[in-house]
């Protein structure tokens, strides 16, 4: 074989490294990590009316009887008095491989503890209170879809549940608590529908709170005038919230 021809083979196995070399794989989205499990939104999500508190430096109220704690989430971002427009800002700091992710927003958009504590004690805005909760509810729902696109746009192949609250009065016990107990289920439907328009789970806290409402032989809700009112216990989140979160995440694909 001639120089010429060892050259030529030379120049073309080079070419053929270079263009090995140079080639680049497809970007591949980091897959979601199922343990990473990431708890937003309000007060009932930072665990409120638990007794273990952290100290993290915020004012969030958050404790380690929450149904995240419970659930041994990764980061619980829940914060007291938690809006949707709030949990919008959650969003932005869930990192894009979480797994999981759960949500309670919607309570403070309407204002139900301002609600429940002004007509349980009889004042004269309880009546307003009401009417304006009314107006809102049908509100909530492109609030909270909204919340859920910002989730995606973080995550986006995360697992998505949304929770409902539980009643907080027998409603047979008078017509106020029929009447607050109403909005709620009003709220809790709103909630749902959304969730399942939007393709994530919804968690249904309802039947579990059943006959542990405020006043029962066995409440799992803070009454009026204690540390935490209106808010689940730490039995309230150990034994309503955790398991239908845990059970609303199973069931999605």
């Amino acid at each position: 074989m001639n120089l010429t021809r060892l050259r030529s083979l030379g120049a073309s196995a080079l070419t053929a490294l270079s263009l090995v070399a140079g080639a680049t794989a497809p970007a591949v989205a980091a897959p979601p990590q199922p343990g990473w499990y990431y708890a937003l939104g309000d007060s009932i999500a930072a665990g409120v009316g638990g007794t273990q508190y952290v100290l993290d430096g915020t004012d969030c109220g958050r404790t380690l009887d929450s149904y995240a704690t419970d659930l041994s989430a990764k980061k619980n971002i829940g914060c007291d008095g938690a809006t949707t427009a709030d949990v919008l800002k959650q969003a932005k700091t869930i990192p894009p491989t979480t797994g999981r992710i759960s949500v309670t927003v919607g309570a403070n958009d309407l204002g139900v503890d301002a609600l429940a504590a002004a007509c349980l004690a009889g004042a004269p805005s309880c009546p307003t209170l009401i009417d304006d909760a009314q107006v809102a509810i049908p509100t909530l729902g492109p609030k909270i879809a909204a919340v859920i696109d910002a989730i995606r746009a973080k995550s986006p192949d995360a697992k998505i549940v949304l929770t409902g609250y539980p009643l907080l009065l027998d409603p047979s016990s008078s017509a106020l608590a029929a009447t607050i107990d109403g909005g709620i289920t009003s709220l809790n439907g709103v909630i749902q529908a959304t969730a399942a328009a939007k393709g994530a789970g919804y968690a249904d806290v309802v039947p579990a709170f059943y006959g542990h409402w405020i006043g029962s032989a066995d409440p799992w809700i803070n009454a009026p005038g204690t540390p935490g009112a209106f808010h689940p216990t730490a039995a309230g989140y150990s034994g309503g919230y955790a398991p239908a979160v845990a059970a609303a995440f199973a069931a999605l694909p």
